[in-house]
């Protein structure tokens, strides 16, 4: 049996033997014999200190949602934390249809104009959030939003002599414009004088200017112009009446 003889730091190991030096008999005698240094005990493990990082939950909303052709739509993102008061740091990813279209700093909230000049259709939305230190606070993206994107509406308008003589040719100049729009619309406009031709012309951009032939009859005649839209423009006309004389 092994047996600590109260110093912490060695242990003892009990031992009998008999002692036949006693008249008539022997003694039962004991003692402890060293059995060399006790071992170190290990260490126990500290728990670990370190805390887990936080969740985030980002939400972006598009404000208008439906916008037209040329028109910019804003994205307001917020970024909040699970855990109330931990900073926010890191950055907010705004992308349109998975193209990256603005990188930001990342704030509780922030406000982000989408591109002008997005393509008429339906385009997704979305925001994500990714920090600087993984470790502190978790990732997260929003829910796409939906962004409506119109053609816009066109105004044409068309120049032609007030009088011409009958059967000759005048020239008609037309011009295609959209409101509160720099870009200028393209396409074809269709260009028709009544108990004449038809002739359809390039826009080239928001200005067509065309020769037509009135009739050989008659006192008047109306010239009427019509922009036949495009992908991104709706269709819009113009219409003027010229007198015809000798």
């Amino acid at each position: 049996t092994t047996l600590d003889a109260g110093e912490p730091s060695t242990l003892y190991r009990s031992v009998f033997w008999a002692d036949d030096s006693v008249t008539d008999g022997y003694s039962l005698r004991t003692g402890y014999l060293a059995a060399g240094a006790a071992p170190t005990p290990s260490p126990t493990p500290s728990p670990s200190t370190s805390a887990a990082a936080v969740s985030t939950t980002t939400t972006l909303t598009l404000a208008p949602t439906t916008v037209a052709y040329g028109a910019s739509a804003g994205a307001t993102i917020t970024v909040k934390p699970a855990v109330t008061g931990t900073p926010i740091a890191g950055t907010v990813s705004v992308t349109v249809d998975g193209a990256t279209i603005a990188t930001r700093s990342a704030a509780a909230s922030l406000r982000i104009t989408l591109p002008p000049l997005l393509t008429v259709g339906t385009h997704q939305v979305q925001a994500r959030f990714t920090p600087t230190d993984p470790s502190a606070l978790v990732a997260s993206s929003s829910i796409a939003q939906k962004l409506t994107v119109v053609k816009r509406s066109t105004t044409t308008t068309l120049t032609a002599p007030k009088r011409a003589k009958r059967g000759k040719t005048v020239t008609v100049t037309i011009a295609v414009s959209a409101k509160g729009l720099a870009t200028k619309p393209t396409g074809s406009v269709r260009v028709t004088v009544s108990g004449g031709r038809t002739v359809v012309v390039a826009v080239k951009p928001g200005k067509a200017v065309v020769k037509v032939r009135v009739p050989s009859r008659g006192t008047k005649t109306t010239v009427r112009a019509t922009y036949l839209g495009s992908g991104s423009f709706t269709a819009s006309s113009a219409s003027k009446k010229v007198n015809l004389h000798k």
